[in-house]
This record gives C-alpha cells, sequence and structure tokens, in this order.
C-alpha cells in the first residue's frame, strides 16, 4: 500500500502551474491512496465553495483514489459572526468527493486508516478564532468508539492539525499566537494525547497546517509510544521554502515514510523514517527505527536532574527575568519580540500569548490577574477569562490604564494587590473584583527601582545602581540597607535572601526584618555574564558560561553540583521549589544555532 500526504492545499491564483505539477509529481509515484489534509483554493475563495471546486480541477486529474480531510481555512467563514451558513462547506465537500462523512475510517486487514476532520462550532460555544481547529464532542466519541472495535490494530491517524504535546516544529508568533496550533487549542488540547495514551493501537498521526518541511529536526517527533509527523506545501506558501508531500509505504515486512520534494520533482532516495519489521510491530514494542534526518532534539546532559519537558520559542529570545511563575506547572514567559507566552511545562506547549507588539517592560501574574506595562501604560485581565490571550496588536482584551511614567518593575503583594516601580516612586495598586484600578504613591526614590520582593508591610528593592532598600509601607519610609551590588533576591519563609558582590567577595546573605541574620563567603570568583537564581535558604542556582550549577551553603565548604552542560547556549533560568519537588527552567539553543531557542524543564 502507498498513501501520499497532501499537506495544505493554498493555491496560487496566478501560478496554477505549480499545483498542476505536484498532481504530476504524484501521479509519477502511482499511489494506491491520496489524502489531502484541506485548506483548498486560493486565498480569496478559501473557506468558500468556489474555493473547493478550484482545487478540485486539480485533484481530479489524479489517477489514484482520494480522501481528503477539511482543514480549519476551509471552515473560517462558518466561525464566530459567521459570514455563510454553517454546514456549507461540509455540504460541498462531501457531495464533491462522494463521501457520506467528513471523518471516517478506512479498514484493511492489518491497519486502519483514522480521517480526523475540522467540524463546525455549536451555537453554544463561544468562538474564540475564526481559525479555530476544532474537533467536536461527537466526533471525539466517535474515534474512541471506533478504537474499541478492533483492539490490537495499528491505527494510522490523518488530521490538518496536530495535536498538543507533539514537539513538532511550530511558528509560535503564528499558530500559537492565534490560538489555533494544536486540534482544540482553546478547548482541552490535552484530551487527545489521553486518547494517545489509553490507545496504543494509534501508531502514527500525520498532520499539516505549519507550512513547514521535513528537514527540520522535529519534523518527526515520537510520544507516548506514537510516531508524529509534520507534512509541508506543495506551493509557495511555504515558510521555509521547502515544498514537500510524505509518502508512506505499508510494505509486509516494513513501513517506510518518505518525502515527495515537489522542487526537485521526486521522491528523496533515503527515507525519512524506516522500520524494517511489519507494521503490527509499532504496538507495545520499541523496534529500530532509522531516520533521516537528526529527528529527536538533542538536550543538555545531566546527571542530576531529570528531563520534563520543552517547547520551542524559535528565532525569538527571553528579556532578562523573563521567566515567571503562573498558574501550577504554567509559566510566563516575556520575549524580545513583545510576546508574553503562557507556557505549560507539564506538557511542554505554548498555549497563547497576553500580549502581542512593542516589548513589555514589565510583567506580573497571580491566580486572579495578569498585569503587564509598556510604554506607560498599564494593563491587566483575569487569569482565567477566556479571552485573555491576545491574538491581534488590535484586539486586546486587557483593561488599559494610564500610568505616570514608566513601570520598570512590578510584585504582587496578594493576589489583588501589586507594588509598582514607575519612574523614581514605588506605588501601590489594588484591582477589585469588578476590575477597578485603584494606585497610590507609596515612596519616593533617588534611582529607578528594577526589582521588588516583599509584603504589604515590608518591601525590598534593587535600584538602578544595584543597591538594596527597605521600604516600610504604612509608613512610607526608607532606608538604605546595603550599598553592594546586589546580583539576585528572593524572599523565603520571610527571609530575604541575597547574592552581594563587594568587589573584593560574593556574599550570600539572609536577613529578617532588613537586619543580616547570616553572611556566607566562600571566596567564590566568577567571571562575567553570571545569571543566579536562589531557591532556598541555603542554595544557589548560577548560570555559567555552557553550564548550570547548584551551589549549596548548608556547610562550611561550599558543594557545587552540575545540573546541566553540554555544547548549548544557555540564556534565562528560573528555580522554584514547592510540594517537594524543585524544578529548573531555563533557555537553551544548540551551540551556534541562535534561531531555534528553546525553553526546557527539568526536575532535581
Amino acid at each position: 500500500m502507498r498513501i501520499v500526504v497532501l499537506g495544505d492545499f493554498h493555491m496560487d491564483k496566478h501560478d496554477q502551474n505549480t499545483t498542476a505539477q505536484m498532481i504530476e509529481d504524484i501521479n509519477s509515484v502511482k499511489p494506491d491512496l491520496v489524502i489531502p489534509l484541506g485548506d483548498f483554493g486560493t486565498n480569496k475563495n478559501i473557506g468558500l465553495v468556489e474555493g473547493l471546486k478550484e482545487a478540485f480541477q486539480h485533484l481530479s486529474h489524479l489517477k489514484s483514489p482520494i480522501r481528503p480531510i477539511i482543514g480549519n481555512h476551509d471552515l473560517h467563514f462558518e466561525m464566530g459572526n459567521y459570514m455563510i451558513e454553517k454546514g456549507t462547506f461540509a455540504k460541498a465537500f462531501m457531495e464533491t468527493f462522494n463521501l457520506s462523512s467528513t471523518y471516517d475510517v478506512l479498514e484493511f486487514p492489518s491497519y486502519r486508516l483514522f480521517f480526523v476532520c475540522n467540524d463546525k462550532m455549536p451555537e453554544d460555544i463561544e468562538c474564540l478564532c475564526v481559525q479555530e481547529c476544532y474537533i467536536s464532542e461527537e466526533q471525539l466519541s466517535w474515534i474512541e468508539e471506533k478504537l474499541m472495535e478492533r483492539p490490537g490494530i495499528p491505527c494510522l491517524f490523518f488530521s490538518h492539525a496536530p495535536i498538543a504535546t507533539t514537539g513538532l516544529r511550530d511558528i509560535p508568533e503564528v499558530h500559537i499566537r492565534s490560538t489555533n496550533a494544536y486540534l482544540n487549542q482553546n478547548f482541552n488540547p490535552f484530551k487527545l494525547m489521553e486518547l494517545v495514551k489509553n490507545y496504543p493501537e494509534i501508531t502514527m498521526w500525520f498532520s499539516a497546517h505549519y507550512h513547514l518541511g521535513h528537514d527540520h529536526q522535529d519534523a518527526y517527533s515520537k510520544r507516548n509510544g506514537t510516531h508524529f509527523f509534520t507534512t509541508g506545501v506543495h506551493s509557495h506558501h511555504t515558510r521555509d521554502g521547502n515544498r514537500h508531500s510524505r509518502v508512506i509505504d505499508i510494505l509486509d515486512d516494513a513501513i517506510m515514510v518518505s518525502t515527495l520534494d515537489h522542487v526537485k520533482r521526486g521522491v528523496k532516495e533515503e527515507p525519512d523514517w524506516l522500520m524494517n519489521k511489519s507494521i503490527t510491530n509499532l504496538i507495545g514494542s520499541q523496534p529500530e527505527i532509522q531516520t533521516r534526518v537528526k529527528q529527536n532534539l538533542k538536550l543538555p546532559s545531566s546527571k542530576e536532574a531529570t528531563f520534563i519537558a520543552h517547547c520551542r520559542l524559535g528565532d525569538d529570545r527571553l528579556i532578562e527575568d523573563g521567566m515567571m511563575s503562573f498558574i501550577d506547572d504554567r509559566y510566563l514567559l516575556l520575549t524580545e519580540k513583545g510576546y508574553l507566552w503562557d507556557s505549560n511545562m507539564e506538557h511542554g506547549c505554548l498555549m497563547g500569548s497576553y500580549h502581542v507588539g512593542k516589548t513589555l517592560d514589565a510583567a506580573c501574574a497571580t491566580e486572579e490577574y495578569i498585569i503587564k506595562a509598556q510604554s506607560g501604560n498599564l494593563s491587566f485581565a483575569k487569569s482565567r477569562d477566556p479571552r485573555k490571550y491576545v491574538r491581534d496588536v488590535k484586539a486586546d482584551s486587557f483593561v488599559h490604564v494610564k500610568s505616570p511614567g514608566k513601570i520598570s518593575a512590578i510584585h504582587a503583594l496578594t493576589v489583588r494587590v501589586f507594588a509598582i516601580g514607575i519612574r523614581d516612586r514605588i506605588h501601590i495598586i489594588e484591582l477589585s473584583k469588578k476590575a477597578k484600578c485603584h494606585l497610590k504613591s507609596v515612596m519616593k526614590m533617588e534611582f529607578l527601582p528594577v526589582s521588588i520582593k516583599g509584603d504589604s508591610e515590608e518591601l525590598y528593592i534593587i535600584d538602578s545602581n544595584r543597591h538594596l532598600f527597605k521600604l516600610n509601607v504604612p509608613k512610607g519610609n526608607t532606608t538604605q540597607i546595603s550599598s553592594n551590588e546586589v546580583k539576585a533576591m528572593e524572599m523565603k519563609n520571610d527571609v530575604l535572601l541575597t547574592i552581594e558582590d563587594d568587589g573584593d567577595n560574593l556574599w550570600f546573605v539572609r536577613r529578617k526584618q532588613g537586619s543580616i541574620v547570616t553572611k556566607s563567603s566562600k571566596n567564590i570568583h566568577l567571571p562575567d555574564n553570571v545569571v543566579f537564581k536562589i531557591l532556598n535558604e541555603n542554595s544557589v542556582v548560577i548560570k555559567i558560561d555552557n553550564g548550570i550549577y547548584l551551589y549549596d551553603f548548608t556547610n562550611e565548604k561550599v558543594t557545587i553540583t552540575e545540573l546541566l552542560s553540554g555544547d548549548f547556549d544557555f540564556g534565562e533560568i528560573l528555580v522554584v521549589e514547592s510540594n517537594n519537588k524543585r524544578v529548573l527552567l531555563t533557555e537553551f539553543n544548540e551551540r551556534g544555532h541562535k534561531d531555534n531557542t528553546y525553553i526546557g524543564s527539568w526536575v532535581f
């Protein structure tokens, strides 16, 4: 059995020859089945019946059976305040291809082919993105019922967009920003991976949507025993210059996945993926797999830390102190390109951005509110508001308040009360349940505040000279408590912990109510560009060159443990300790690949 999988069928109105050549390429490899993964037509007509007709004029020249599925753009005129009646495209789609249903399964003696199709959204569900990749509960139930009918039989799945947590390469500023990177991204996206975990029969899953070719190391991934593949595009709508389709060969004693290159007009000699055993060996075993491209992302090495997950930032980078804890296993990521990503590091994926536009000056989050600052504007939204993600710079659901000046630091005192550094002053802002903002000035400083810690009684502030101050909030008076260069500051159980450099030595200082309790110096001499993160009253995590280390000050002699190392450039780091679990997050990329940045998480 030979199958050709076509990615997004976007066409160029003024270059029909490219699509005609693609049809010739497919016919030349003589497939038994062709599976187009949706998004039919030219830009103007995609989502309309006219776009489907445009695509079919070419697809009708195929010499093999066709089993297409519907993509997200095919239904975008039927989403939200829809322009055409819901069901219009699906009706024309089934009539055009002589189908009884948009989704289906083809049965073979030793394997099954599942076609997962984008659905129209019910009227009672709010449409948050008109290009949503939505799969209905009805279809999900049907899939599970069908899986139970033939236990132990390998299943190949085909969908327009991938499911969440596959690790396939995406483009965050395009798809994740739009919240349509994964199937049901706005509606319990992790349910489909649970389906994969529960049914080992789901052995392979092919998707498209990202318009990326097959030569990237994460164009293929393996999660929970299932092999996931991205599929490119045939036209000039490519985002990386490649124009690829997938070729699947299912043989008696092997299964092979190759690339049909529409630029070079043929199948690449070396397969992308090869297993020299029958397809039934993909269930419940770990057969040897050969891959053309180094498919698995290289990770920093560690003997002391256990890898959890990673997500991709692409060619973006975090700003200084650009990672912060949010809710559960979620973290906020502030980037140079002006995004405030919500990352779920339990599952290893970005879920959406709370900001699109110019780089933020500061941000903070609690279980109730997201608060951000940029160019003298303070903005906030409720953390659990389904409309909180910003998909377009002109469509922001945050409440915006003009501040007295540029905001340099934000620190949460409670879930609704924040300390904010504005110019040379510290302000306290309270957000009411009705999302009203009350602002009062507490203290004037000689220099710009850059970091704030503490509570509603006492605040500790690092200014732009890296000096440390204590602020009595009720009285509004301030005291300078250190003239050393403060490298890092953290509050743990009412104890202020700082790393300070007096020019000769590096000190680990513990203070209560502003007074020094202990002060440790271990004659540590470190290079420049070191990043410090305080873990607890005895430990500091330090990023040095191409390694991340845990420094323990419990005993007289400091204990140093290497957490991560390798041929990587490490960026920002964050350490979190809670529920007897210590988590390290770091920004990293392979040396020399700054255009491909990841955020990884480890337990240590």
